[in-house]
């Protein structure tokens, strides 16, 4: 599903789902730093132990100067929202990423799920995840 469909019964809009979505429409429009502007300042991204910068990155302006490198290194790339769901009171995002290439040239085309909790109508926290199954066996 894109971001631009409408949800499924399961995936009914409500104010936490709708935040993530305005999200990953901010990050397609306007790029990283207006995605971060979004976020609480407060927030924790925890990023997949096989990427770089893996582990926890604190407050906005780490997440951005976290996120600035992916997108210096592959370009400006989309992150469409392929399916979203509340599950015990966060926000589960599969996202595809894509519409730009390596630097190898290779089109990038990568599948990951965040799960985002909000606080204060923001997201406060987001967990990458390389699959559904890793985030479920994380308590997603």
């Amino acid at each position: 599903m894109s971001d631009r469909e409408s949800p499924t019964s399961r995936e009914a809009d409500n104010a936490n789902v709708a935040a993530v979505r305005e999200l990953y429409r901010t990050w397609n429009a306007a790029g990283p730093v207006a995605f971060c502007a979004l976020l609480h300042p407060e927030v924790v991204w925890h990023e997949l132990a096989e990427l770089p910068g893996a582990g926890d990155h604190h407050g906005r302006p780490e997440v951005q100067r976290h996120l600035m490198p992916l997108v210096d290194t592959v370009g400006m790339f989309r992150a469409s929202v392929e399916g979203i769901e509340e599950r015990s009171g966060e926000v589960l995002a599969y996202l595809h990423l894509h519409d730009t290439l390596t630097p190898s040239g290779v089109p990038l085309d990568y599948r990951v799920v965040h799960l985002h909790r909000l606080r204060e109508d923001m997201v406060d926290r987001i967990r990458a995840y390389a699959d559904l199954e890793q985030a479920i066996a994380d308590g997603a």
